[in-house]
């Protein structure tokens, strides 16, 4: 693991006023947060997929899935954490599956009263695998004699699509011959066939339930990578089947989809957010305006993420739906809480939580006290995994005495001063010359100034795809340097990291141009 920040460098060479108002910023946090992490964490984890399921006292526990990286060892893990005591959480034995690059949901699938957790992904063999978890009254989870398709990089929903009482499941992702898949099962008490239907298969994406037209059927979203490229399109449920809708929605791949009335109009409006055909990263709010007629509002306030995450909560009990979005620009990963202000206008609270790449954002209220906690998982910028629990200090009944308005929003460098002096890097624990055997690899530019936005990313994915065709689309794995005053002090940050690096062990490779 990377043991130098690039930020903490771009800290060394920035001029003292900058290095004050950080300090200020920093302090302002510490004093007033709205989220505060917990001491009791599940470990930092990569490829994630997560969810918040009930125990039979009631307490929510957590399940997360992915890859844990000690040193030069990765391990597939699926963690349950489990609440022992007030803000306390352990590592418990749960009986589910060891998996990693997939997905997870929970719902009482046999109506006993309690959560049952289905799950597919990829396990340290490399086999894909998939189940359907029963809860036992001891806690443990059984699993089903029911088979799913077994999928990777995609998504699972629950709902009851055919309004016959029992939760159905829907899922998407990528199978075992590289194909998209959409599936969608019925639950007939308790027991899983799939239906026939017109949806097309999709990967690195979402697949989600959602009554648009509020007739009490759940209809549904699909958003991501198709066989015939990036696809975002709804389908009507007619009374247990699905209809297409005209495509208008902006098609996006490595993306996330939520369904939420952000409004309070009483309608269902859309929130997507992913890479769009030219590479860019992309998010559109459509506000539903009934009959099936969408309108795009204007986002600008909100930072388009890709390889993202989204989940939609009230955070601040003030009856408006807010997000929380995690994922990657093209120059490095965010983790942004946005308060909904109504009207379809959104501030970043700027929550002060770490940006992190190859992860996951989940709103949960694990203390019970009537705001969304929040869990967070994947890489950051300085390449550190990172698992983290977070209380939410909103506590709707209780009054406080801090203003709204308590975060600084500017940022600490001006842009508009540049061009400034860059560097690119990436890594992986991987085959890119397909010798048939893995290890770390270290990917790193040259310096150059950028005259204009993202040039450099776009350049350095060209070179990094042409070098390597298996490598595939190279966005979830490049990082940008932060800017530098002068050429000379961007080279000595370089050195340093390829030398940290090195010493890790990692085989460098040079992209000059």
């Amino acid at each position: 693991m990377v043991s130098i920040c690039i930020f903490t460098q771009l800290l060394a060479h920035m001029k003292w006023h900058f290095t004050l108002v950080f300090f200020l910023f920093s302090w302002i946090i510490a004093e007033s947060q709205v989220f505060t992490p917990l001491k009791d964490q599940p470990p930092g984890l990569i490829h994630t997929a997560a969810d918040w399921v009930v125990d039979g006292n009631g307490r929510l526990n957590l399940i997360t899935t992915g890859d844990l990286t000690t040193g030069s060892k990765t391990t597939v893990r699926t963690i349950y954490m489990k609440q022992t005591g007030t803000e306390r959480f352990s590592i418990s034995a749960s009986g589910l599956p060891d998996i990693t690059l997939g997905a997870v949901n929970v719902a009482d699938l046999n109506r006993n009263g309690r959560s049952d957790v289905v799950l597919m992904g990829q396990n340290a063999s490399g086999r894909f695998v998939s189940g359907i978890y029963l809860a036992q009254a001891d806690g443990s989870y059984r699993r089903a004699e029911t088979s799913l398709d077994a999928l990777i990089d995609g998504s699972i929903d629950i709902a009851d699509f055919n309004r016959d009482g029992f939760p159905d499941i829907l899922i998407s992702g990528r199978d075992e011959n590289a194909r998209p898949v959409t599936k969608l099962y019925r639950n007939d008490n308790g027991r899983f066939s799939e239906v026939n239907t017109v949806l097309p298969g999709i990967m690195k994406g979402k697949a989600v339930f959602g009554d648009i037209n509020k007739d009490g059927l759940p209809d549904i979203l699909l958003c991501g990578q198709s066989a015939s490229g990036p696809l975002t399109r709804l389908y009507i449920n007619n009374q247990g089947s699905y209809a297409s809708m005209p495509n208008l929605f902006t098609a996006l791949r490595n993306s996330a989809a939520a369904i939420a009335d952000f409004d309070n109009d009483g309608w269902s409006d859309i929130i997507i957010s992913g890479e769009n055909r030219s590479g860019r990263p992309t998010l559109v709010i459509y506000k539903n305006l009934q009959n099936n007629i969408f309108s795009e509002v204007n986002t600008a306030s909100i930072r388009p993420l890709m390889n993202c995450r989204i989940d939609v909560a009230d955070f601040n009990a003030d009856g408006l739906a807010d997000f929380v979005i995690t994922g990657e620009s093209l120059e490095r990963p965010y983790t942004s809480v946005y308060q909904n202000m109504g009207q379809f206008r959104f501030k970043d609270i700027m929550a002060g939580i770490p940006g992190v790449a190859n992860g996951h954002a989940l709103w949960g209220d694990y203390d019970g006290d009537g705001d969304p906690d929040l869990y967070v998982s994947g890489i950051d910028v300085c390449y550190n995994l990172i698992g983290q629990i977070y209380r939410n200090n909103t506590n709707p009944d209780v009054e406080r005495d801090e203003p709204a308005g308590i975060f600084i929003e500017s940022p600490i460098v001006d842009y508009s001063k540049g061009p400034y002096y860059y560097f690119l890097f990436s890594s992986c624990f991987c085959d890119p010359e397909n010798t048939g055997t893995k290890q770390y690899h270290m990917f790193v530019s040259n310096i150059h100034r950028e005259e204009r936005d993202f040039d450099l990313n776009y350049k350095y994915n060209e070179i990094l795809i042409s070098r390597f065709p298996n490598w595939g689309p190279a966005d979830r794995s490049h990082r940008t340097s932060n800017a530098f005053l002068t050429r000379s002090e961007a080279e000595e940050a370089r050195n340093g990291i390829i030398e940290s690096y090195t010493s890790d062990g990692y085989r460098i490779h040079y992209f000059n141009w």
